[in-house]
């Protein structure tokens, strides 16, 4: 069976169950100011885990694929990785629990109850999001050695078991013991995959000894946590909408994430993980050839799920009322968000080439200039499109934000390869 398909497949199940997961919460426990909570303490922290794991990848992906054929060297770099992450996770999420009185009250309003409501919500998910991190550097090991199909695997076996909890925990409408079974989820999948990659060292110690890495690092993990932020303003424009404006706003935005996410994992990944490798050997045609391809299939696909809500209009109605328990109006706009939500599709699943393309030639500097310059941009236009047109407009020019990163990104992920293959630029 092909490589790829075998993945999407794999994959496939394990986002399925995750969206099925959103679906029962939404259904069971229906929008309001708690779910509104959950859902912005869990935005919160993914997105700290996204900044960190910026600034992680874009030193340790390229470190693990070009160490791949010496298992000693990568299982060294390997504790590195994970002692840095260990640092920075920590770190990060004990000083923003510190400071949970002050960017709280600036998402939600409703008093003391729902400040300590919020605190609790986000301590569960910083937990959780701190052996997220820890994982994620297991896997980009996973990854750096072709074995996708053993880590998806295993995501999917731990996903699919959280599911038939949750849909017991949710009958019950506790979204307390679904915040407790993501954490007890999150420390099984990284026992299980410590396993796997034979129970490598936490490496604290030589994590803070890697002062070249750092320099390199800590300026994208600074710049990223600017452009990053930008689903946190999302969130912000989606609080001032009456209450459970933001959950549906999520709900869209996860179901999209969903796909992203199966595009990138199947199609991009298995090819940016060897960037590095064709990049130390000078295989630099190769590099265009295998990205402008994985670009334009991830272009056709958006555009038949574009056509396919358009045509499935009426069906995609029907059935969010039914499943989600939801009005006519919520399903119109839930309609409405996904369709504008394409240019995010888009760029959410191929964005991480030109990005890989770029780190595997040590220019880090370039994705950190053009995101800072696009996030200061997209906060005008977001605040502009929502006042004048509501959760729509944010929407719109949430995706003709991505849009424009990513052509910017393309333009000069093509010119360090020109410069490259003609020897102007030393990867």
């Amino acid at each position: 069976m092909n490589h790829s398909f075998l993945l999407a497949i794999v994959i496939s199940i394990q986002l399925f169950a995750a969206f099925i997961t959103q679906v029962i919460i939404l259904r069971n426990i229906g929008p309001g100011v708690e779910t509104d909570i959950f859902v912005i303490t869990q935005s919160v922290s993914v997105v700290v885990v996204s900044i960190i794991q910026a600034g992680l990848q874009s030193i340790w992906m390229p470190e693990l694929s070009r160490s791949s054929s010496d298992p000693q060297k990568r299982r060294s770099t390997l504790s590195k990785a994970l002692g840095q992450a260990f640092i920075l996770a920590v770190a990060s999420f004990c000083f923003l629990i510190t400071i949970s009185w002050f960017w709280v009250p600036l998402f939600l309003t409703g008093g003391e109850q729902i400040l300590t409501s919020a605190i609790f919500y986000f301590i569960g998910f910083s937990i959780s999001s701190i052996f997220t991190l820890l994982s994620l550097q297991l896997t980009l090991n996973l990854r750096a050695t072709g074995r996708f199909i053993l880590v998806e695997g295993l995501n999917s076996a731990f996903v699919l078991a959280s599911l038939i909890v949750v849909y017991i925990v949710t009958s019950r409408k506790n979204l307390d013991l679904v915040l407790v079974i993501i954490v007890i989820r999150s420390v099984l999948f990284f026992v299980a995959q410590m396993k796997v990659c034979d129970w490598p060292l936490i490496s604290i110690k030589k994590g803070c000894q890697e002062v070249h890495f750092w320099r390199k690092m800590l300026p994208v993990i600074g710049s990223a946590g600017l452009y990053k932020t930008s689903p946190l303003v999302d969130r912000y424009w989606a609080a001032q909408t009456p209450a459970g404006g933001v959950t549906l706003f999520n709900f869209a935005q996860t179901a999209v994430g969903a796909i992203s996410t199966l595009l990138e994992r199947s199609i991009c990944v298995p090819a940016s993980a060897g960037f590095g490798a064709w990049v130390q050997e000078n295989k630099f045609q190769r590099i265009k050839i295998v990205y402008r391809k994985r670009i334009f299939a991830i272009s056709l696909l958006v555009v038949c799920y574009v056509i396919s809500l358009i045509i499935l209009r009426p069906l995609f109605l029907d059935i969010s009322q039914y499943v989600l328990n939801i009005s006519v109006d919520h399903a119109l706009q839930l309609w409405w968000v996904c369709i504008l939500l394409s240019g995010y599709l888009h760029v959410a699943a191929s964005g991480t080439l030109p990005v890989a393309i770029l780190h595997a030639l040590n220019d880090t500097k370039t994705p950190v200039i053009i995101g800072v310059c696009g996030f200061f941009f997209s906060l005008v236009i977001k605040a502009l499109a929502f006042i004048y047109y509501d959760i729509e407009g944010l929407v719109l020019s949430t995706s003709f934000y991505y849009i424009g990163n990513m052509i910017l990104m393309v333009m000069y992920c093509e010119k360090r390869l020109n410069e490259a293959a003609s020897g102007f630029y030393k990867a």
